[in-house]
């Protein structure tokens, strides 16, 4: 990244308390890492799927292991915190 962070910097593996619900950050948080994202979160309500939020949602972009990430964050901030 121009500023000398690694993308790893520029999101957190699990989204902060803070950040519940501000989607204006969560969307800053994702473009940090890569111009190309896209984010749908969405409610089911019986048979229905209601959109919550949605950052370039039509977009269709390859999944592969991206939860997987997620995961080896969590991992990363264990370690650090000397729990594992």
């Amino acid at each position: 990244m121009a500023d000398g962070r690694t993308a790893a910097d520029a999101v957190s593996a699990t989204p902060s308390a803070d950040d519940a619900g501000n989607w204006v950050a969560i969307d800053e948080q994702l473009q940090a890492v890569s111009p190309d994202v896209a984010l749908l979160v969405a409610e089911l309500k019986g048979d229905a799927i209601e959109t919550v939020h949605g950052l370039n949602e039509e977009l269709v972009l390859a999944v592969g292991s991206s939860f997987k990430l997620w995961i080896l964050g969590a991992l990363a901030k264990q370690v650090e915190a000397g729990l594992i």
